[in-house]
């Protein structure tokens, strides 16, 4: 900006507009940036998508918000700022093999 140019921080009421929320999946939406305990940038955790189990270590197939939509295997330790997420991913795991199978249900 110009050194003439002094923004002002003040403006008009009739400048003001209602936000419209635009769910149109073609718009370009970054995610919000994460800053890690240590000050580096991160990606923020959208879904967990799966979990397996390598040796002694658990590994959740992992969605990144903002990323280019490529999910990555990552171990729990690198998942400290999504526990909320892995306890809602258990969740509903454990809901859903709690419900009967075919096989149940012939031995009734």
């Amino acid at each position: 900006m110009p050194p003439g140019l002094r923004p002002h921080d003040e403006f008009h009421v009739s400048y003001l507009r209602p936000y419209i929320f635009d769910a149109n999946p073609r718009r370009l939406n970054d995610g919000p940036d994460l800053i890690t305990s240590d000050g580096h940038e991160g990606l923020q955790v959208l879904v967990i998508l799966d979990r397996r189990v390598r040796g002694n270590t658990a590994m959740f197939n992992v969605r990144w918000y903002g990323g280019d939509n490529k999910d990555s295997w990552e171990p729990e330790s690198n998942l400290d700022q999504a526990r909320g997420l892995i306890e809602r991913f258990r969740l509903t795991r454990s809901v859903r093999s709690a419900r009967p199978t075919c096989s149940d249900l012939r031995s009734v």
